[in-house]
């Protein structure tokens, strides 16, 4: 299996290559590869007939380019896969009904996390695009087709530091959660391990924060459902197409529509119309692909987010016991990396990958912890790589394609942490 390090640009045609200057374990050079040699020799083994024209003019074009002692090569097109979700989320309309169904405070006796002082849950309407909840429906021109709207879950934090701040002025954020989290985890868990509620305390900011469709704490079973059956991993994916349509969808709450300005929040939050977010993990990763089809947003930040989604999979300490169900379902080792590879084209929509052109140039971080055993830092230096983010100094480790310099600085940024 090929993973590349680079985004690879749509529309145009890759080569993969390999050259007798790879070695066999014995320390020989790598013979031509016989279905290979075959074809190019007008003797192709079965079903290959059709290719005899194809692989020749492929071997000359690599010749004609100065690459020698071919032993294998094959190319295919790089398609826009991001299309799917870009077209959801040039459609999100505004929400048009909102409910705050419960708020908590600290004001009754009730403990939060150090810093939170109001919690207000509820719902909002907003566009659905998944059919029975799990997958979408693909128009003629394979963009999928609206499904009326759903409720979503809104959950919005209002910091202690804000208690006597003036009408008006305290500014607002997006938050999105982890892998099978919830905005909760983050933001109402008194213990606060990860001091998100801590961090919107000391910048006073208003959190609002919905659920990322697929990949909730109770979508748990179903993810392992699709270690079962491997072949419906693409419900995961489209319901995270609406995760990131229903965060879209919140953005124009807050920007466009009156929820600023239910009386639980008091007159606190800014109307100025500048949006912030959030995210951690999963957050980072999906987040990165909300922001870059949401103007809304002007500024982000990426917590350990990272790109290529069949290649974070099987790195990430969160795929282990999924991969145990997938070892007894699928037990080749071959067929199940051939698997992995082939999922990411029900992953292209969703991945930040194919996004890049909409995130350069944009006022987005992507924070690394050096060793993250969740999201591969391999896959968030890829990403930083191709939105051409500058890595703000000090450095942990160089970063090939990276140019490091002191802050401040305009565009995107990508700065380590070590742990």
């Amino acid at each position: 299996i090929v993973r590349p390090q680079d985004a690879l640009p749509a529309g145009h045609r890759i080569a993969v290559v390999l050259t007798d200057r790879v070695q066999t374990s014995e320390g020989y050079p790598m013979p031509v590869v016989d279905w290979y040699a075959d074809v190019l020799a007008g003797n192709p083994g079965p079903g290959l007939s059709d290719w005899v024209d194809h692989y020749r003019s492929l071997n000359d074009d690599l010749e004609s380019l100065g690459v020698t002692g071919i032993t294998l090569a094959f190319d295919f097109p790089v398609s826009d896969g991001g299309g799917p979700v870009r077209s959801i989320a040039g459609q999100v309309g505004v929400p048009q009904s909102y409910s705050i169904d419960e708020i908590r405070s600290t004001d009754d006796g009730i403990l939060m996390a150090d810093g939170g002082w109001l919690e207000l849950k509820g719902t909002y309407s907003t566009d659905n695009w998944l059919v029975d909840d799990y997958s979408l429906e693909l128009g003629a021109d394979g963009m999928p087709i609206k499904q009326g709207v759903v409720d979503a879950e809104l959950h919005i934090y209002v910091p202690e530091s804000v208690r006597n701040a003036e009408p008006g002025t305290v500014p607002v954020w997006v938050f999105g959660h982890g892998l099978f989290g919830k905005p909760d985890v983050y933001l109402g868990d008194r213990d606060d391990p990860s001091k998100v509620m801590k961090l919107a305390d000391e910048a006073g900011a208003i959190v609002f924060a919905t659920v990322w469709r697929g990949f909730k704490d109770s979508d748990r079973i179903h993810a392992i459902q699709i270690a079962e059956d491997f072949g419906r991993i693409h419900e995961i994916t489209e319901r995270l197409s609406q995760g990131v349509s229903n965060v879209i969808g919140l953005t124009r709450l807050i920007v466009e529509g009156d929820v600023l300005d239910d009386p639980a929040l008091m007159g606190l939050p800014s109307r100025n119309g500048e949006l912030r977010y959030y995210g951690i993990s999963l957050g980072g990763i999906a987040g990165a692909v909300t922001v870059a089809n949401n103007p809304l947003i002007q500024h982000a930040v990426f917590h350990v987010g990272g790109g290529a989604w069949s290649t974070m999979l099987e790195r990430s300490s969160q795929w282990i016991p999924f991969d145990w169900i997938m070892i007894e379902k699928v037990p080749s080792n071959r067929d199940r990396q051939l698997l992995y590879a082939l999922s990411q084209l029900f992953w292209d929509p969703v991945d930040p990958m194919n996004h890049v052109d909409d995130l350069r140039g944009r006022s987005v971080v992507w924070q690394e912890a050096i060793g993250d055993e969740q999201v591969a830092t391999m896959t968030t230096r890829m990403l930083a790589r191709a939105v051409g983010a500058t890595h703000l100094a000090p450095a942990v480790e160089s970063v090939d394609g990276l140019p490091l310099q002191d802050g401040p600085f305009a565009g995107p940024g990508y700065v380590q942490y070590d742990p």
